[in-house]
């Protein structure tokens, strides 16, 4: 009798353990996935010659934290006055001034290189306006840097 004791003992220890054994831990959360941020985006604004106020096109940048905008000012007859301003929106159909950096640069004359700075994003696209207060020819080459 002790031995059937022992052996029904013995056989539910190796019943529990076998029970708890296949009680398993919560399963092992994989790392998320973190998606790199975007490479910086080189956008040519405009490099032709105007002779009014332009509104230049638009461009996304909704992916993007800060925009550096470059600009080469050539003006041959040294008579024009360009300023440059930064337009936002949210979908590309109603423009707004950028509530930080609305003027970017006023009263350029002369044949003029700059860099205007990091301009923090607001709303889904921006576009560059040139204000020119003389009807000679001149040629704003812009261009943008896009960075995460």
């Amino acid at each position: 009798m002790k031995q059937k004791v022992l052996s029904v003992i013995v056989l539910a220890a190796l019943f529990g353990l076998l029970a708890a054994g296949s009680l398993s831990a919560a399963p092992v959360q994989p790392e998320p996935v973190v998606a790199a941020p975007p490479l910086a985006r080189i956008t040519t604004i405009n490099t032709a010659a105007i002779d009014e106020s332009t509104n230049f096109s638009n461009y996304d940048w909704s992916v993007y934290t800060y925009l550096d905008l470059f600009y080469r000012v050539t003006d041959g007859a040294s008579v024009n006055t360009m300023t440059l301003e930064i337009e936002v929106s949210p979908d590309g159909t109603n423009w707004y001034d950028h509530a930080l950096s609305g003027t970017l640069v006023s009263g350029i004359a002369t044949t003029t290189n700059s860099y205007v700075g990091s301009i923090p994003v607001q709303g889904a696209q921006y576009r560059i306006v040139a204000t020119v207060d003389n009807t000679n020819s001149v040629t704003p080459n812009l261009k943008g840097v896009l960075r995460y």
